[in-house]
């Protein structure tokens, strides 16, 4: 399942980042489900949670400055992602 996240992730220093979608495919998320982002890489989120309308992935350990590159990279489509694992 494709799906879009915000263009700016949640930085937690010393834990991980959380990715934040707006839409709808909330349900579709489960902890340690992997998604894959445009430039091919895997990242497993160690939690899913609603916040004010939002679906949150936590991301531990996330690399920041890789997801400051993808978010900058004019060239690729940066806010697609691609739910692998844990769909329903």
């Amino acid at each position: 399942m494709e799906f879009r996240v915000l263009d700016e992730p949640v930085i937690m220093p010393g834990y991980g980042l959380t990715l934040l979608i707006s839409e709808g495919d909330g349900d579709a998320f489960t902890d340690g489900c992997t998604i894959r982002d445009i430039r091919g890489h895997a990242h497993t989120v160690e939690q899913v949670t609603q916040q004010e309308g939002f679906t949150c992935l936590f991301i531990r350990n996330g690399d920041e400055s890789y997801f400051g590159r993808l978010f900058r990279d004019i060239f690729v489509d940066a806010t697609l992602f691609i739910l692998e694992q844990g769909e329903q």
